[in-house]
């Protein structure tokens, strides 16, 4: 087998394999996929591991670009650019976490903790523009950006946490203007005596999943700091998002990237097969996003007996919980062939672990089912599909759909409407932090940016799925019998 099937192959289970001071560091979402044979291939194998990742260091460096007035826009940016001038698309893209926090809440602090926070990542003081029909990008300095935190003291009023919450939806539902910064809102509402709700909002086109929780990590930590009277002097970033911007739009013209575009096209080259879900309600000429949610549970011997079924076939969670998607699409369809979306975070490099910005890739997987093959053989084919696509996971999604030519349909998302994550299980207890202790809280979603999203997670040794689906096509009944199926 040569290295790069390896590591390919390692991908696909979400094992991570990374150097430090020319140290081989290994890491896994799912632990049960490092068998001892695999993690004896992997030493096995370890010095062409090493000598492997060394030579593609060269060309996986970013490097700063030179300072100039403004900055072309990565291709994931562009393509929600120009969803928001011409597809109106309201909330769609604004990412939102909301806290309960008790304790002595210092907003003053926080306010600053946030300003430490934009003063470091230029993506926080980032603008977007339109010059000679071309959508760019213009970091601000720090002197133009004016940020405070939205108070409101509600904690002698009635119904203080109902209204509350109201007022954060209102707020995070509230429009962002592009070309004005920073696109990053904060609110601290008091509900009673040392009890707030603190609600922070960021429009995707600068944010993703990661970007969120790395910033909650560094406020907290800046905020601990000044609580304590230290000094929060993180180490400065070497790149920034628009350099990665720029580095994009030079590298995919380079052999490595056409040879990804080359077996993309491949894939998609024929006629495309369209989900053809039964629905409640007619499509919508354009493209709707309205949205809700189904929560499903499994118990914890159910998850525990996938998990070994999986593990008997060498195969991770996640290829397992696609293998169950499309058997489940199939069932209700009939269609044998399908394209499901799966997403990667697109942070290939050492650099950009520590970066904020939308960094999030998709990948439109094209599989299809054996109906007159069983489980084991269906799974074995999905094991090599998901292989051969996340070897060319770091080609842009949005610059695929451009390179393609497909006739754009307003009423669905370009080549797949549905979508598999397997996401990290959110905090579900309160956590003590400076002097706070702080909950998550989880609003319903009432967004849907694909027909169907299947959200799994495992929590406690138990496989948990969150169906978002689309309102205006699917009624709450049709999702829970889904669910249950």
């Amino acid at each position: 087998m040569s290295i790069t099937t390896l590591l390919n192959r390692l991908r696909a289970l979400n094992i991570n394999l990374r150097l430090e001071d020319e140290n081989l560091k290994l890491s896994a979402a799912d632990k049960s996929v490092l068998t001892a044979d695999l993690l004896a291939e992997i030493k096995e194998a370890k010095p062409e591991i090493i000598r492997f990742l060394q030579s593609i260091q060269g060309d996986e460096q970013i490097s700063p670009a030179p300072a100039q007035e403004d900055y072309p826009l990565s291709y994931a940016q562009r393509r929600l650019w120009v969803m928001e001038q011409f597809e109106g698309l309201g909330a769609t893209y604004h990412m939102s976490l909301r806290y309960r926090m008790t304790g002595d809440l210092q907003t003053n602090l926080l306010a600053e903790a946030f300003r430490l926070l934009i003063a470091r990542h230029e993506v926080l003081r980032t603008v977007f523009f339109e010059r000679a029909g071309e959508a760019r990008q213009r970091v601000l300095a720090i002197e133009e950006i004016s940020f405070d935190i939205l108070s409101a003291d509600l904690s002698k009023e009635q119904d203080a946490e109902a209204k509350a919450k109201a007022q954060a939806d209102a707020f995070v539902a509230a429009p962002f203007d592009l070309g004005k910064g920073p696109l990053l809102r904060v609110s601290v509402s008091k509900t009673a005596e040392n009890t707030h709700l603190v609600t922070l909002c960021i429009h995707h086109i600068i944010a993703d999943e990661w970007s969120m929780q790395l910033m909650i990590q560094e406020v907290l930590q800046a905020y601990e700091a000044a609580i304590e009277g230290k000094q929060n002097n993180p180490a400065p970033l070497r790149i920034q998002y628009k350099d990665f911007a720029v580095w994009e739009q030079e590298n995919i013209r380079k052999p490595s990237y056409q040879k990804s575009l080359d077996y993309w096209k491949k894939e998609l080259s024929s006629v495309l097969p369209v989900l053809e879900m039964p629905a409640d309600h007619q499509r919508p000429v354009m493209q709707s996003f309205r949205g809700a949610q189904k929560h499903i549970s499994f118990s914890k011997e159910q998850s525990q007996r996938f998990k070994a079924m999986l593990h008997a076939q060498g195969a991770s969670l996640y290829m397992g919980v696609f293998q169950l998607v499309q058997s489940l699409l199939y069932h209700y369809t009939g269609q044998e062939e399908l394209i499901l979306g799966t997403s990667v975070t697109g942070r290939f490099t050492e650099d950009l672990q520590s970066q904020l910005g939308f960094y999030l890739n998709a990948l439109p997987v094209r599989n299809s089912l054996a109906a007159d093959k069983g489980w084991a053989e269906n799974l074995a084919i999905v094991k090599e599909r998901l292989l051969q696509a996340f070897a060319h996971d770091k080609y842009p999604f949005d610059a695929l759909v451009e390179a393609l030519e497909i006739p754009r349909d307003i009423s669905r998302s370009p080549l797949f409407d549905a979508m598999i994550v397997l996401a990290d299980a959110g905090q579900e207890v309160s956590e003590e932090f400076a002097g706070l202790s702080i909950e998550e809280i989880i609003p319903e979603s009432t967004i849907s940016k694909f027909d169907l999203t299947f959200y799994f997670s495992e929590s406690k040794g138990e496989i948990k799925l969150t169906i978002e689906y689309n309102t205006d096509l699917f009624d709450a009944s049709r999702i829970g019998r889904m669910g249950r199926h």
